[in-house]
């Protein structure tokens, strides 16, 4: 079988990689020691600057892309790409750069080579992009199956971190997520504690999640000398982050030490952000917590490598996972691997591998009453005893997760989903699984065009509607009063388009009340109309617009709209997600995005009418009311990725203007995203304070930031 693996967390990685990214490493290379063929999309920076590598026997191939860098060749296609890649580096989503590179290379592959099955996992979705444009008739005829692998949405790590859901990336990464999962052909997740959170939280039924747990990869026994096991030493690995329990681990230590004094704390991991978007660090604030007479015996290590992380393993005498929630830590496996008890608490797969009092102690809870009681139960545990209870715990992973049984459930499965072949990544998701729309007899694109400001704009944009390569049915111009500056354009594009176009006249400037009128004409001359677009003069459509939309709401009857790439001459790289995909419930009426095409069956059920839209419902018709009738878990919405509008306005001066809050990124945005775009455009908004904090960084770092500017002058020699 030829796998195909998208995931730019495949060490080593432009960011401090977890799970992921140890899963991916070991499950490449042991598909690839079984003879099986493993192509593998990760991303190409300063630290992994080959483009393409090879090994065991040229059967895994790393294929690795730069998130700045344009796939095509050619001057129309490499600028067309590149403004998508600036766009979408600086959009409110900035992980989709790669998910929009790599979904263009693998569609080249899958042309190419064999390839059977391909795999993502669900966190930053790098398989939507593919998925989309295969639902939509825009990727190869070849479709393999996709296969999703269920580490840790966004959702679920927001939450348990209790990070702002307000920052500007957490709603469209959330949305990418849900779409890869519900389009995914096949689900597997490694921990049945997962398993049931993801099939609550996106409605799916369970026995759609096959659970497989990870495999232990080549983490060895440590031997451990009498004097460790009477230790009183504790290690907490993992990253510094308020899901993984430790401000709760900090406070039960923080009772634990005062009353035992021969108790010692070590923290292994990267330190994170307190809120998820810029300021107090959770490091900072785990030592403001820690009495500073305890404070010498609360060592914080950092980051470590592989071979200093066993080596910190090899002096402790059992380890800590108090998650708030996990998945099946890698923590966990490969402490139990090297032969240490684990003290756990049970949100999580742990408990999966632990038996409490055998080979690892299950606190109560994850409070800090419970992990008390759990580090007493250690603490009372005699060294003989820890010894034993340490092997026991290897015994039980490395039967659990032992690399050639988790490898032959992987094979089985994958076979499985072969035969089973693509079902669900052809399709766009339904909002909601109780939601059927009917076949509708309704055909055709109207286009509603308000001019109120720029008519010198108006002949160009009914230029680009006669330019449609599926016409329009009919074509309202709303004008205010340049009468006497229109007609004789308005006769000319008439002359050329009869039956097809015409102009109202009228005093209304607002221009909501503008695109009801012209919305109202367009129902009165074409009853039957399938969908309606509002667009302003200052608005050319790609000659594939109407085609487009029309293809997508005949193919996909539970699709109320459909939005389109948008590029703004006015400020170049404005090229957002839009309220899409999947589910437009958590969306405001702000986010309704201007020139999108909506179902009219959406306008008759935002005025509960059955049967005919007349024009007097259309004048309640209110942006607010569409968008209470798109929002109500009936309808799906889809963001075309193409580029089929362009704007010379900027979105506050817009048809539909809205006020943009400013945009405010997770940590998580910034730390991994590996596009030079992106730093630049957070650096040159953050403020000051961040600015400093991102500076002092980069002083103490001078041998990356000396290798960064190597590999940029590298990139702009093309090599």
């Amino acid at each position: 079988m030829i796998h195909l693996i998208m995931s730019r967390e495949f060490p080593p990685a432009p960011y401090p990689a977890g799970g992921i990214g140890t899963y991916i490493k070991h499950i490449t290379q042991l598909l690839a020691e079984a003879e099986e063929t493993v192509h593998l999309i990760a991303q190409r920076w300063d630290g992994a600057p080959d483009r393409v590598s090879a090994s065991f026997g040229g059967r895994l191939i790393v294929h690795r892309l730069s998130l700045d860098e344009a796939l095509r060749s050619g001057a129309v296609d490499s600028d067309r790409d590149a403004k998508i890649l600036k766009g979408l580096a600086s959009s409110t989503c900035p992980s989709q750069v790669f998910a929009w590179q790599a979904a263009q290379y693998a569609e080249r592959l899958i042309e190419t080579e064999p390839i059977d099955l391909i795999e993502g996992q669900e966190w930053e979705a790098p398989l939507y992009y593919l998925q989309v444009r295969r639902a939509l008739g825009l990727g190869p005829s070849r479709q393999p199956p996709c296969l999703v692998h269920l580490h840790s949405p966004s959702q679920m790590i927001f939450r348990n971190n209790e990070w702002d859901e307000t920052l500007t990336d957490f709603l469209p990464l959330s949305r990418f997520e849900e779409y890869t999962i519900k389009a995914a052909d096949a689900l597997v997740c490694p921990s049945r504690y997962l398993a049931r959170g993801v099939a609550e939280l996106f409605g799916l039924q369970p026995d759609r999640i096959e659970v497989i747990p990870y495999p232990i990869g080549d983490t060895p026994i440590l031997e451990r000398a009498s004097e460790v096991w009477a230790r009183d030493s504790i290690c907490y690995v993992g990253r510094l982050e308020l899901r993984k329990g430790v401000v709760e681990w900090v406070d039960a230590a923080v009772k634990v030490a005062g009353a035992r004094p021969s108790v010692h704390f070590d923290f292994v991991g990267s330190d994170t952000s307190l809120g998820g978007g810029g300021g107090r660090s959770v490091l900072e604030y785990l030592k403001s917590r820690i009495p500073r007479s305890l404070r010498p015996r609360f060592r914080f290590h950092g980051g470590q490598s592989r071979a200093s992380l066993l080596h910190l393993l090899a002096q402790a005498s059992a380890v800590a996972v108090p998650s708030r929630w996990e998945n099946l830590p890698f923590t966990c496996i490969e402490a139990m691997a090297t032969g240490l008890p684990v003290l756990a608490s049970p949100n999580g797969g742990m408990p999966e591998l632990i038996t409490d009092g055998k080979n690892g102690w299950i606190a109560a809870d994850a409070t800090p009453a419970g992990l008390e009681a759990a580090l007493w139960r250690f603490l009372e545990t005699p060294p003989a005893q820890r010894k034993s209870m340490g092997m026991l715990a290897s015994h039980a992973v490395h039967r659990i997760c032992d690399n050639q049984v988790v490898l032959h459930r992987h094979l089985e499965m994958r076979n499985r989903i072969v035969r089973a072949g693509a079902v669900n990544s052809r399709k766009i998701p339904s909002a909601s699984a109780e939601h059927t729309s009917p076949e509708s007899d309704r055909r055709g694109v109207g286009i509603v065009v308000t001019c109120l400001r720029r008519p010198e704009m108006l002949a160009a944009c009914i230029e680009s509607i006669r330019n449609q390569a599926l016409p329009a049915r009919t074509t309202v111009v709303v004008a205010e009063q340049f009468r006497s500056h229109l007609e004789s354009q308005m006769q000319a594009a008439a002359q050329a388009q009869p039956d097809c176009l015409s102009t109202l006249y009228t005093p209304v400037l607002d221009s909501d009340v503008a695109a009801q009128l012209g919305t109202a004409v367009l129902l009165a001359a074409v009853p039957r109309l399938r969908a309606i677009v509002l667009v302003s003069e200052d608005v050319c459509l790609d000659p594939a617009y109407v085609s487009a939309c029309e293809s997508v709401f005949g193919c996909h009857p539970h699709v109320g709209l459909v939005a389109p790439w948008t590029f703004r001459e006015s400020s170049p790289g404005d090229l957002d997600p839009g309220p899409c995909p999947v589910s437009l419930s958590r969306a405001s009426v702000s986010e309704l995005p201007e020139y999108a095409a909506v179902r009219v069956e959406v306008l008759l059920a935002a005025q509960n009418v059955h049967g005919e839209l007349t024009p007097a419902a259309v004048w309640n018709a209110t942006p607010a009311a569409v968008w209470n009738a798109l929002s109500d878990g009936r309808w799906a919405a889809v963001t075309y990725p193409g580029l089929l509008v362009t704007s010379t306005s900027s979105p506050a001066s817009g048809t539909r203007a809205r006020n943009r809050p400013e945009r405010r990124y997770s940590v998580m945005a910034l730390a991994q995203s590996g596009s030079t775009q992106f730093a630049l455009q957070w650096f040159l908004r953050a403020p000051w304070r961040e600015k400093a904090r991102w500076l002092r960084g980069a002083i103490a770092q001078p041998r990356r930031i000396v290798r960064w500017i190597r590999w940029q002058a590298r990139r702009a020699r093309g090599r």
